[in-house]
């Protein structure tokens, strides 16, 4: 079924684009049945470096169906290759993705079971390949309908937050709410404390607090009906690394808190455009780099010499980088978590 998809990609290819009329002895090497009768590592290689860039010039492609079939195909990687931190990675950004689909939407609406399927946690206790596939082709094709504001942290007005979790599931009994309208409700609780709480008026007057206020304040949240916790807030506000203590300051308008995936896709921009030198499949490897600290707000040596970075050279980074390059894209990637 991949070499499958595969071919079908490359078939794909428009044949009067000037980069496939160059590269087309490349593509008619791959073109017979025998060469994918006996891929080897040797050819796999050359599928990842000489085929794959050719493939940007494909004609309409939707971006955002194509990152979720993405996860979706790695998502089987993790499974097979029983990569527990990478599947559990993979889980939350399809859910993230799938959360974002608007109901409202009659084609959205027609695949509800299956979302609202998704969206619990039943759906991933037994992912089988079948799962896997109806993810891909049933829900691919309705990422365009995903609705996320582009730029929702330009004012400081916490309403036009739009987070990416879809539902969050609280309380004893796990009771289930919109990220929307829970988010609203939190924003409502601590608005409404600030009269009573000495910590929270403290903050308003611009003091500084100590440990013992800030897990005194913590204390109090979590044990509130909603059980308001740090990772339940970097959830609905889509920030993998921000802190209790910036959330509670944003609420109340006292720092703006930037979008956590906004503002790595911005960094790794910058970072590109300031390294001129960068080869296509360089870059090719600095993408996923970038989705996997969106995804996991971490990044260490050992992820960058396993999957899915192993995807595109079978060395991950250090058969791409030399080795003062990869110590100068640790420290970016090391500096943009922190």
């Amino acid at each position: 079924s991949t070499i499958t998809a595969i071919r079908d990609d490359i078939a794909k290819l428009p044949a009067n684009n000037i980069v496939v009329l160059e590269k087309r002895a490349e593509l008619d090497a791959v073109a017979p049945d025998a060469y994918w009768d006996a891929l080897n590592a040797e050819r796999l290689a050359y599928l990842r470096t000489g085929i794959a860039p050719i493939l940007r010039v494909r004609d309409a492609v939707d971006f955002k169906a194509m990152r979720f079939e993405t996860d979706a195909v790695s998502l089987g990687i993790a499974i097979l290759s029983d990569n527990k931190d990478m599947f559990l990675a993979l889980r939350e950004s399809i859910v993230e993705q799938v959360s974002e689909l608007p109901l409202t939407v009659n084609l959205v609406a027609k695949e509800k079971d299956l979302i609202t399927d998704v969206l619990s946690s039943g759906w991933w206790q037994n992912v089988t390949e079948q799962k896997q596939q109806d993810l891909i082709d049933r829900l691919a094709p309705l990422m365009k309908f995903r609705t996320k504001p582009r730029d929702p942290l330009v004012k400081l007005d916490v309403k036009d937050l739009v987070a990416i979790k879809e539902h969050v599931d609280f309380g004893p009994e796990h009771e289930r709410m919109t990220s929307s309208a829970y988010r609203e409700r939190v924003e409502g609780r601590i608005r409404a404390l600030v009269d009573d709480n000495p910590t929270l008026q403290k903050m308003l007057e611009g003091g500084d607090l100590s440990e013992d206020e800030i897990a005194e304040l913590a204390a109090l949240l979590e044990h509130d009906t909603l059980q308001i916790t740090e990772d339940r807030l970097r959830k609905v506000y889509n920030h993998k690394r921000a802190h209790f203590i910036q959330f509670i300051k944003h609420i109340l308008g006292l720092e703006q808190l930037a979008d956590w995936e906004e503002a790595v896709a911005k960094a790794f921009a910058q970072f590109i455009t300031n390294h001129t030198t960068l080869t296509s499949l360089q870059i090719q490897f600095l993408r996923p780099l970038e989705t996997f600290i969106i995804q996991t707000g971490r990044v260490s040596r050992p992820d960058l010499i396993d999957a899915p970075f192993t995807l595109i050279h079978p060395q991950g980074i250090r058969g791409i980088f030399k080795p003062d390059e990869i110590d100068e894209i640790l420290s970016f990637a090391e500096a943009l978590v922190a």
